[in-house]
């Protein structure tokens, strides 16, 4: 074949593997001028391409070996060539009756005496054959059956449950098992998680709940409603904060309000905000708070060593911000999330209150008619590529990032990056060739150049 194209689902996966396009190339594969697939020219040397089919050709089948598996209290027998590499060992187990199909995501092999893992008995063990393993006899686990059990029992993990849900056959057959299961262990793992935890969790629930299903958002609200008080240790009376005072300048609101936050413990953050205005008398009922907030987001598109504004009006950290800095106004924006509406509404909720009873005095009236909500609004609002990498969720794929780059596009001025022509026309048929160049940022804000080669692709 002299044309691999590319909206082919098996290619595109093939692609899609980091340096698989790069390997081509340098086989002296080209892109089409369509942009839709590589070609291999007719005068293309082909004795490179020679070499590697030649060096990828499987081995001679070795001498068979029977290997002794252990499942449970039964015992069964595998045989397989001495020279098949892990990877054939493991489909040989998922096509097996006897031992029970397990699919490969599931497999578990114990060696040795006492038993352990084979990764931590052979860290290279998926490179290397059943004779370089030196295996004769394993013991064989599904990890399925073990997590199980931790679910039902309410102490697995969300990073132990993420791997399982890989398995798409697991998932298809558990579902709902898995999404009530995953519930109770938030519920549970609350008061307590870290950050990896909780970024695995995250993980866990977009796959049981993919994004963008409208369908689930009354479940996910509820969820939230009553997962986040669990999340606030519980302390005595004497322990709460019962205030966090902030005093600001409003010449320079931005410097002093970042400068008491990042001074301040997460107990007093927690405290009921109080926010004063130097040299002005007003009582914060509710009013200096929302002026402050408003008026701190706009502070913050000031700050060019800090945040740059996107054509939307939204912010997105600037390259070569200071963590530090960054990490202030991202309590600032905390607080605006967390603080209640005014101090009426704050008298309303009893101390303890759950969640839903908190939503319910700022959302209804004593006679439980829906009122005005008024939100801590700040001036400001974070672009939502920021936002997604916040989450751990970054944008990947091409129609991702097409759709983030959208987003804080003018809208009178949208970007012509953002069209479906643009992946699938020539540089040429755009009137770019030539003149289109792509560069990346690193770490410290140097901009560096990418390769010329990528002047003839779109991504």
């Amino acid at each position: 074949f002299r044309k691999l194209k590319l909206s082919n689902a098996r290619i595109g996966a093939l692609f899609a593997e980091q340096g698989a396009r790069e390997g081509f190339e340098a086989l002296g594969w080209v892109m089409s001028d369509t942009g839709d697939s590589l070609e291999l020219p007719m005068t293309a040397d082909l004795s490179l391409t020679a070499a590697v089919l030649q060096a990828t050709l499987p081995p001679p089948p070795g001498e068979v070996v029977a290997l002794t598996v252990l499942r449970g209290p039964l015992k069964s027998k595998l045989e397989l060539p001495c020279n098949t590499l892990f990877t054939g060992l493991a489909a040989a187990i998922e096509q097996s009756d006897s031992l029970g199909r397990i699919p490969r995501n599931r497999q578990r092999l114990l060696i040795g005496v006492p038993p352990k893992p084979l990764q931590q008995a052979q860290p290279n063990f998926a490179a290397m054959t059943i004779a370089e393993l030196g295996l004769k006899a394993f013991k064989l686990e599904d990890t399925w059956e073990e997590m199980v059990a931790d679910l039902r029992a309410v102490r697995a993990s969300f990073a132990q449950l993420a791997p399982i849900l890989l398995c798409k056959k697991t998932l298809q057959d558990n579902r709902d098992f898995l999404l009530e299961s995953a519930q109770a262990l938030l519920k549970a793992r609350a008061p307590g998680m870290d950050a990896d935890e909780l970024r695995a969790a995250r993980r866990c629930f977009s796959v049981l709940w993919p994004p963008g299903v409208t369908e689930t958002r009354q479940a996910r609200v509820k969820l939230c409603v009553e997962s986040t008080p669990l999340a606030v240790s519980k302390t005595g009376e004497e322990d709460m904060a019962e205030s966090f005072a902030l005093e600001v300048d409003r010449a320079d609101l931005f410097a002093t309000a970042v400068t008491q936050v990042e001074k301040a413990t997460a107990h007093e953050l927690h405290g009921s905000l109080e926010v004063t205005f130097r040299d002005e008398k007003a009582e914060d009922a509710g009013g200096p708070r929302r002026e402050f907030f408003n008026d701190f987001g706009r502070a913050c598109a000031e700050q060019s060593d800090v945040w740059q504004v996107t054509p939307a009006g939204t912010l997105a950290p600037a390259a070569g911000a200071a963590g530090s800095m960054l990490r202030s106004c991202g309590r600032i924006y905390g607080l605006a999330l967390c603080q209640a509406e005014n101090a009426m509404q704050e008298q309303r909720v009893r101390e303890g209150a759950t969640m839903a009873e908190l939503l319910a005095a700022v959302t209804e009236t004593d006679e439980d008619q829906p009122q005005v909500h008024q939100k801590l609004l700040v001036g400001a609002p974070l672009s939502r590529p920021f936002l997604r990498v916040l989450q751990a969720d970054p944008p990947e794929t091409l129609e991702e990032l097409q759709a983030e780059l959208g987003a804080e596009q003018s809208e009178s001025a949208p970007d012509f990056r953002c069209s479906a022509g643009f992946l699938k026309s020539s540089l040429k048929d755009l009137g770019l060739d030539g003149t289109l160049t792509f560069s990346r940022t690193t770490a410290d804000g140097t901009v560096v150049s990418c390769a010329q080669r990528a002047q003839c692709r779109c991504n």
